[in-house]
């Protein structure tokens, strides 16, 4: 949405200041014409396409001035703007607050989905030590090819796929089934350590790579849900990045960052739990925070002013 122009021009004159006096590094004084500058938007300011310039600006101080957490929150506001989701600049900062930080976990999550909009863009010069932090996760093939360029030919060569192939993808699809349903009762039956147990046999009979099965995917959508549950959050935050690489070629309906939104909500991460349930609210319209085991989620989100569609 665009702002009637006179309130657009006295904006842009405030946020040009601004930028005048960070390019003198007086970043104080900059970032105060950014937050007048940022005042003046009307109300409803995630529908301005200036806002999420602003906050950006407003973030990037902080984070020059080593404030990483006020720094995330502009950033995460940053977000909730228009195409703020899929802003790799964006994600890409949140995910450097977080590894200054020290939160490697937080970090290779927005790392990765980074990358995976972008590619290798924003990780050149002094940021190749974040992208360190994925490479394992995305790294090449013998080929040259990265993880999202073989899944891009996956889906080109299904169709190609022998009678052999198919029988085994059967056989591999009705063991990892028979074994879901096994873990997922002893889960229910509170046996929580007998079900991690069993989750970590499956997990070691998926061949390599398995980031790249959708099988693979359902294991680690469990695994986290069970640790969530469990309230083992240590276990869950180690691997919670394997969730947004994997099963790359499933519908991307927000199920992943609702998994990481309860996650962040259990432990307490009240502002990362809200941006990802701000996510998984716009993929999913509404559909995830369905029914009454969701209902506190659903709750949380009202609170915080988003648009459930129920």
């Amino acid at each position: 949405m665009e702002l009637e122009k006179d309130i657009y021009d006295k904006i842009m004159k405030l946020y040009k200041q601004g930028e005048r006096n960070e390019e003198k590094c007086e970043y104080e004084k900059a970032f105060n014409k950014y937050e007048k500058a940022f005042h003046m938007i009307p109300e409803n300011i995630e529908e301005y396409d200036i806002s999420s310039l602003i906050l950006v600006s407003m973030g990037d101080i902080r984070l020059l001035q080593e404030n990483y957490s006020d720094a995330k929150n502009y950033y995460f506001d940053a977000m909730n703007c228009t195409d703020g989701i899929s802003n790799p600049y964006i994600l890409f900062n949140l995910g450097k607050c977080f590894y200054l930080q020290n939160d490697f976990e937080r970090a290779k999550e927005y790392f990765i989905r980074t990358y995976m909009i972008d590619g290798t863009n924003l990780f050149c010069d002094d940021n190749k030590k974040y992208f360190q932090l994925i490479e394992e996760l995305v790294s090449k093939d013998s080929n040259g090819k990265s993880s999202k360029e073989k899944v891009t030919e996956n889906k080109k060569s299904v169709k190609n796929k022998t009678s052999e192939d198919r029988k085994a993808i059967k056989k591999m699809e009705d063991k990892f089934f028979k074994d879901k349903f096994q873990y997922m009762d002893l889960f229910e039956e509170g046996d929580i350590d007998g079900a991690l147990k069993l989750i970590w046999k499956v997990w070691e009979w998926f061949p390599e790579p398995k980031v790249e099965q959708d099988l693979f995917y359902l294991l680690i959508e469990d695994f986290i849900e069970i640790c969530t549950a469990a309230k083992k959050f240590d276990l869950a935050n180690k691997y919670i990045s394997l969730l947004f690489v994997t099963g790359l070629k499933r519908v991307d309906d927000g199920k992943r960052e609702f998994i990481a939104g309860k996650l962040a909500y259990e432990q307490g991460e009240m502002e990362l739990a809200k941006q990802l349930f701000y996510i998984a609210d716009a993929k999913s319209e509404g559909a995830l925070f369905r029914g009454k085991e969701n209902k506190k989620y659903k709750e949380f989100i009202r609170k915080s002013n988003f648009n459930i569609k129920l």
